[in-house]
């Protein structure tokens, strides 16, 4: 009985762990697309922070969210600025924890499948 609430408790914080990198990850981006248009960049905070009535603003968190879906790489270039590619990097080090967190996840669903066939409850 312990381990099935264990299980459970492991499972949400890992579905908690992914929604908090995701939005770091966001958050990230948005630093980037700020920096790159010669904007200050903000903060990670900035992705909620903002006038919801204001398109642009609501324009420059979508293309945030979508500037690099997970199973695409974050090319890095030589030309770019120091301050851009320490960004990227932050960003290819979530993707990895994304990745990271997810196989624990998978990993934590087919031992809860192997160990409880008749389910956690």
């Amino acid at each position: 009985m312990l381990t099935k609430f264990l299980v459970l408790f492991l499972f949400l914080i890992g579905i908690l762990g992914l929604i908090t990198l995701y939005f770091v990850k966001a958050g990230l981006q948005l630093m980037l697309i700020r920096t790159e248009n010669k904007k200050k960049p903000g903060r990670i905070l900035d992705l909620i922070s903002f006038d919801f009535g204001n398109a642009d603003e609501r324009a420059l968190r979508g293309q945030a969210l979508m500037r690099y879906p997970l199973m695409f790489p974050v090319e890095m270039d030589e030309s770019d600025s120091d301050e851009i590619r320490t960004l990227k990097r932050q960003i290819k080090n979530v993707n990895i924890a994304l990745y990271g967190v997810l196989m624990m996840m998978i990993l934590l669903v087919v031992y809860a499948g192997k160990a409880y066939p008749e389910g956690l409850f």
